[in-house]
C-alpha cells in the first residue's frame, strides 16, 4: 500500500509541475521579447542623436509609431532600415523587425532575422541581446535539453544578459522536471540587488508555486 500511495504522491507532483512549467514556460520565453521594445527604444535615440542619416532615423521612427499601434505591421519597415541604413542601424533594426515578426506569429522568421543580427558589426551588449533574444524563441518548439547548455554559455558573471539568461534556464529546467535545479537559478535572481523589481518579483512568483521536490 505504501508504494502504491507513493506512486500516487509522485503522479500528483508531476501534475504539479508540469502544470507549472506549462503556465510559465512561454512566459519566461516572452520576457526577453518584452525588454526589447525599451532597450532599443533608448539607444535607438541616443544613436539617432549622432546619426549622419536622418532618412534612416525617421524610417526607423516611422516603424517603431506603426509597430505601437498595431504589432507585427512593423517587420518590412525595419528590414529595410537594417538593409538601406548605416551601420549603427542595423543591429537595432533587426532586433525589432523580429519582434514585430514575433508579434505575428512568425516565429521561425524571428529567429532567422535575429540570428542575422548577432553578426552585425555593433556593441556586444546588442549581438548578446540578439543571441538571448534567439534562445528564449526557440525555447517554445525546441528540446529544452539541447538548448540549456547554449543558454548556460550567456549566463557567465560578465555577460550583459546575465539575469535574463538565468531566468530562461530555470524555465527549461523546470520544462526537464528539475525541480531544485531551477529553484537554485530563481534563487540567484531572487537575492540579487541589482535585478530588476520585476524580474525578482517573478523570480518570487515562480519560487512560490514550485513543488516541493
Amino acid at each position: 500500500m505504501v508504494d502504491i500511495f507513493d506512486e500516487i504522491d509522485e503522479d500528483v507532483r508531476k501534475e504539479r509541475l508540469n502544470a507549472v512549467a506549462k503556465k510559465y514556460g512561454p512566459f519566461f520565453g516572452g520576457v526577453v521579447a518584452l525588454i526589447i521594445g525599451s532597450v532599443a527604444a533608448v539607444t535607438f535615440w541616443e544613436q539617432h542623436k549622432e546619426a549622419k542619416s536622418a532618412d534612416a532615423g525617421t524610417s526607423f521612427l516611422s516603424a517603431v509609431r506603426d509597430e505601437t499601434v498595431k504589432p507585427g505591421s512593423g517587420a518590412s519597415s525595419f528590414a529595410q532600415v537594417a538593409e538601406g541604413g548605416p551601420a549603427g542601424y542595423g543591429v537595432l533594426a533587426r532586433i525589432k523587425q523580429a519582434e514585430s515578426l514575433a508579434a505575428s506569429g512568425d516565429r521561425a522568421g524571428a529567429i532567422q532575422v535575429l540570428d542575422l543580427a548577432k553578426s552585425v558589426d555593433a556593441p556586444e551588449r546588442y549581438t548578446a541581446l540578439a543571441s538571448i533574444l534567439s534562445l528564449s524563441l526557440r525555447s517554445y518548439d525546441e528540446k529544452p535539453e539541447e538548448l540549456l547548455p547554449l543558454v548556460d554559455t550567456l549566463t557567465v558573471s560578465d555577460h550583459p544578459w546575465r539575469l535574463f539568461a538565468i531566468e530562461l534556464a530555470a524555465a527549461l529546467e523546470l520544462k526537464l522536471g528539475r525541480i531544485n535545479d531551477a529553484r537554485k537559478r530563481l534563487n540567484i535572481i531572487s537575492s540579487d540587488a541589482s535585478a530588476p523589481v520585476s524580474m525578482r518579483a517573478r523570480a518570487e512568483m515562480m519560487l512560490s508555486g514550485l513543488p516541493e521536490s
